[in-house]
């Protein structure tokens, strides 16, 4: 069950918003929260789902815990911390006050995916780091596409002091508008056919009249 948020995840500063960029809430949309790896050697990313895919809360912690067991399919090579994730209207906020001092395996990406869902289609615009203590991640570990946020935590040490908080802004998608309906393109040559029938009719009928 989520925690209520903690009083320590909202100290970092929050005065970052993007010129010319639209701001929404990611309050009320789904988040799923995917830990990834891809070594060196590989082309390709191995993906592992939290079993859990929660509802951005104001008022709520979305993920309370980030051990190996919370995960749907467990592997060998997957030793993500122990963190809380914290998520609100436009931030992340990692805590890693119940991991145990470590630091994270090396590789091309070790780190997580964030996936934005409904109700409403959202699109990130960007993610800025705003804080980071007793942790050495830089703005160039993060990365944003369409609806996901991807952070990179690549060989990086941390303890249980360690934080982070990106601030993000978003923008909801309008759906498009479907087109006012029109003949299909294979309809058009019957209604031509049919035109020119009724030309050809109307013709027969005044010559007819004009020799009777």
């Amino acid at each position: 069950m989520p925690l209520k948020r903690l009083t320590s995840c909202v100290l970092f500063s929050t005065a970052f918003l993007s010129a010319g960029l639209s701001q929404a809430s990611l309050i009320g949309s789904t988040v799923q929260l995917e830990a990834a790896i891809q070594s060196y050697s590989s082309p390709l990313i191995e993906r592992y789902a939290l079993s859990l895919n929660p509802t951005v809360s104001a008022s709520q912690i979305e993920f309370t815990s980030t051990s190996v067991g919370d995960f749907e399919t467990p592997k060998a090579n997957l030793n993500p911390p122990n963190m809380v994730v914290d998520i609100g209207a436009d931030f992340v906020h990692f805590d890693f006050s119940n991991a145990i001092a470590d630091t994270f395996s090396s590789g091309k990406f070790v780190g997580f995916i964030f996936t934005f869902g409904s109700p409403e289609l959202i699109k990130l615009n960007g993610a800025k780091l705003v804080a980071a203590e007793r942790l050495r991640l830089r703005q160039s570990d993060i990365s944003i596409f369409e609806n996901q946020l991807l952070v990179n935590f690549n060989d990086l040490p941390f303890s249980n002091q360690s934080r982070a908080r990106l601030q993000l802004s978003s923008e909801v998608l309008t759906p498009p508008t479907l087109p006012t309906e029109v003949p299909a393109p294979a309809s058009l040559p019957l209604l031509l056919i049919g035109a020119l029938s009724m030309i050809a009719l109307r013709r027969r009928r005044a010559v007819t009249a004009a020799t009777a």
